[in-house]
């Protein structure tokens, strides 16, 4: 395919991706964080540990869009960002593989795999943190020393958002020493913009001293602030597993990649993280493993007993789907004669596919129906206006 085609299929890409999250777009409020992150985004409070800055500021911003609810407007911003993700993760495969039909397959696995597709549709805080991690790694990939110093910058926004973001923190160390960055006013320059994007945090003492709603753990001085995003409430959950419940957890992990990319998917991904390693040398390739390894260790160390969510390992299924980019890029190399056929074929099978797997997954894991949470909620408080009535909470 010409130049003159794929400079379109960025746009392409976010545009069919959009459509499917859009379709199947909560209309309202869902479980867990959801509603007190909406809630902290509208009234510009604070979260629970660790405050999130980042997302209720971006929150509140969703919401001046004058359209449908409040709840509506937030969960549009995710799922925008979501096709935002999946037009990145394009890109980024891309300028790896320099091949355009893997990077399309690749990040069509992960834009329709269970986990991504689910939280697509609703508003939490998973999301941005898979969004700057892909941007990280993909301005990484130019090796640059100018973009080492915007990808630490962007890094520690992240970390604003969600402790996950730490997982990169490795990576652009490893790619320090492979540009052999031995300026030190230049490195010094490059860790200040670290501090300068941890600078999103003072929005918690800054706005909390105004009493919002809500206000978390109130971290207007320097030793609340502290326990807030450090999480001390929920240090409980620290080294609180068994060996038997670590094995559970993965092979939990192996199941749960299956279901995400399927049988095939899933030998792509390991085809291309061992032709990886034939190298023998550091490249962003192999580095990226230490995502995964860090992954795993956060939610073996830090999660409560038999406790297993598919979207703490979402920064390991976005690792994934780039080993699946290469192994299907390497695939792609052997076939090389071939390659003619394999594009206009593989491009039938991307537009195919992009529309069987929305189809199925708008079954499964739409959520444009589901008005559960905001019924509930609003069942409950009314209940609680007739006389005589009483609220047991545990």
């Amino acid at each position: 395919m010409g130049r003159r085609y794929t400079k379109f299929l960025p746009l392409l890409i976010f545009l069919n991706a959009a459509s499917w999250y859009l379709k199947n777009l909560a209309p309202t409020i869902f479980g867990g964080d959801s509603p007190e992150l909406i809630t902290a985004g509208y009234h510009l409070g604070v979260a629970h540990p660790t405050g999130y800055p980042l997302i209720t500021l971006l929150f509140k911003l969703a919401q001046t869009i004058p359209l449908g609810s409040i709840a509506w407007r937030t969960n549009l911003f995710n799922s925008f960002l979501a096709a935002l993700i999946i037009t990145l993760l394009y890109c980024l495969i891309k300028n790896l593989t320099i091949r355009t039909l893997p990077a399309l397959v690749a990040a069509l696995f992960f834009a329709f795999s269970g986990t991504f597709f689910g939280e697509a549709l609703i508003s939490r805080v998973y999301l941005v943190n898979v969004f700057f991690t892909t941007l990280v790694i993909y301005l990484l990939t130019f090796e640059s020393a100018n973009y080492l110093s915007l990808a630490v910058f962007l890094s520690a926004i992240g970390l604003t958002n969600h402790y996950f973001a730490m997982l990169v923190i490795p990576v652009i160390l490893l790619f320090f020493f492979r540009l052999q960055m031995t300026d030190i006013g230049r490195n010094l320059a490059t860790l200040s913009f670290f501090g300068l994007g941890l600078m999103v945090y003072l929005y918690l003492p800054l706005r909390s001293v105004s009493h919002p709603f809500p206000n978390w753990a109130t971290p207007y001085n320097l030793t609340y602030f502290l326990n807030m995003v450090t999480q001390q409430s929920y240090r409980f959950k620290m080294l609180s597993r068994e060996l038997l419940d670590i094995r559970e957890i993965l092979l939990r992990l192996g199941g749960s990649f299956l279901f995400e990319f399927y049988f095939l998917g899933a030998v792509a991904a390991l085809y291309g993280l061992i032709t990886c390693f034939q190298k023998r040398r550091l490249n962003i390739w192999n580095v990226l493993l230490l995502i995964v390894i860090g992954n795993l260790a956060i939610v073996i160390l830090y999660g409560s007993k038999q406790e297993f969510y598919t979207l703490y390992f979402l920064p390991t299924y976005l690792v994934g789907s780039i080993y699946l980019g290469l192994g299907l890029g390497r695939v792609y190399h052997k076939f090389n004669r071939l390659r003619p056929l394999f594009i206009s074929t593989g491009l039938i099978l991307f537009s195919l596919a992009g529309f069987f797997l929305g189809f199925y997954f708008a079954d499964d894991l739409s959520q444009r129906n589901n008005f559960f949470f905001y019924d509930f909620a609003k069942n409950f408080n009314l209940s609680i206006y007739y006389p005589g009535s009483s609220t047991l909470m545990n």
